[in-house]
Protein backbone atom coordinates (compact mmCIF):
# COMPACT_ATOMS: atom_id res chain seq x y z
CA UNK A 1 0.00 0.00 0.00
CA UNK A 2 1.63 3.29 -0.65
CA UNK A 3 1.75 6.11 1.19
CA UNK A 4 -1.41 8.97 0.99
CA UNK A 5 0.20 12.30 -0.67
CA UNK A 6 0.24 15.26 1.73
CA UNK A 7 -0.40 18.96 0.77
CA UNK A 8 -0.04 21.73 3.46
CA UNK A 9 -0.84 25.38 3.03
CA UNK A 10 0.45 28.05 5.40
CA UNK A 11 -2.10 30.76 4.77
CA UNK A 12 -1.64 34.58 5.68
CA UNK A 13 -3.72 37.74 5.71
CA UNK A 14 -2.67 38.73 2.00
CA UNK A 15 -3.80 35.43 0.45
CA UNK A 16 -6.12 32.57 2.15
CA UNK A 17 -6.08 29.06 1.62
CA UNK A 18 -8.69 28.89 -0.86
CA UNK A 19 -6.33 31.19 -3.31
CA UNK A 20 -3.29 29.39 -2.09
CA UNK A 21 -4.85 25.65 -2.92
CA UNK A 22 -6.16 27.53 -6.68
CA UNK A 23 -2.18 29.25 -7.26
CA UNK A 24 -0.61 25.47 -6.43
CA UNK A 25 -3.40 23.49 -8.67
CA UNK A 26 -3.11 25.71 -11.67
CA UNK A 27 0.76 25.20 -11.16
CA UNK A 28 1.02 22.16 -11.19
CA UNK A 29 -1.46 21.32 -13.66
CA UNK A 30 1.26 23.96 -16.31
CA UNK A 31 3.72 21.50 -14.99
CA UNK A 32 1.95 18.56 -15.56
CA UNK A 33 1.23 19.61 -19.08
CA UNK A 34 4.42 20.85 -20.11
CA UNK A 35 6.06 17.65 -18.62
CA UNK A 36 6.80 14.67 -20.76
CA UNK A 37 6.79 11.86 -18.05
CA UNK A 38 3.93 10.51 -16.82
CA UNK A 39 3.44 11.78 -13.11
CA UNK A 40 0.85 10.02 -11.12
CA UNK A 41 1.58 11.84 -7.98
CA UNK A 42 0.93 15.01 -9.41
CA UNK A 43 -2.16 13.76 -11.30
CA UNK A 44 -2.97 12.44 -8.05
CA UNK A 45 -2.57 15.89 -6.45
CA UNK A 46 -4.23 17.88 -9.00
CA UNK A 47 -7.26 15.91 -8.51
CA UNK A 48 -6.87 16.39 -4.63
CA UNK A 49 -6.95 19.77 -5.11
CA UNK A 50 -9.84 19.98 -7.61
CA UNK A 51 -11.55 18.01 -4.87
CA UNK A 52 -11.00 19.98 -2.28
CA UNK A 53 -11.70 23.59 -4.04
CA UNK A 54 -14.78 21.84 -5.21
CA UNK A 55 -16.72 19.85 -2.48
CA UNK A 56 -15.42 21.86 0.62
CA UNK A 57 -16.79 24.66 2.27
CA UNK A 58 -14.06 27.33 1.68
CA UNK A 59 -15.64 29.88 3.53
CA UNK A 60 -15.62 28.13 6.89
CA UNK A 61 -12.03 27.04 6.66
CA UNK A 62 -11.16 30.43 5.63
CA UNK A 63 -12.82 31.69 8.35
CA UNK A 64 -11.47 29.34 10.66
CA UNK A 65 -8.00 29.98 9.58
CA UNK A 66 -8.37 33.98 9.39
CA UNK A 67 -9.23 33.45 13.15
CA UNK A 68 -6.55 31.88 13.93
CA UNK A 69 -4.24 34.51 11.90
CA UNK A 70 -5.72 37.37 13.81
CA UNK A 71 -4.81 35.75 17.20
CA UNK A 72 -1.12 35.96 15.96
CA UNK A 73 -1.48 32.28 15.31
CA UNK A 74 0.23 30.72 11.89
CA UNK A 75 -2.18 27.96 10.78
CA UNK A 76 -1.52 25.10 8.60
CA UNK A 77 -4.38 23.21 6.39
CA UNK A 78 -3.24 20.08 5.70
CA UNK A 79 -4.97 17.87 2.61
CA UNK A 80 -3.74 14.18 3.14
CA UNK A 81 -4.89 10.91 1.57
CA UNK A 82 -6.33 11.22 -2.42
CA UNK A 83 -8.77 12.68 -4.41
CA UNK A 84 -11.13 10.00 -3.10
CA UNK A 85 -10.48 9.63 0.47
CA UNK A 86 -9.43 13.25 1.49
CA UNK A 87 -8.85 14.14 4.80
CA UNK A 88 -8.66 18.60 5.60
CA UNK A 89 -6.84 19.00 8.94
CA UNK A 90 -6.11 22.72 10.41
CA UNK A 91 -3.44 22.81 12.97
Amino acid sequence: MKDPIKIEFKPDLTCCVGCMAERYYWKLADEYMISLDDEPEVEEKIEMLRTFLEEYNMEKIRSETEELLIKGKEPTVILEGNSEKLKVEIR
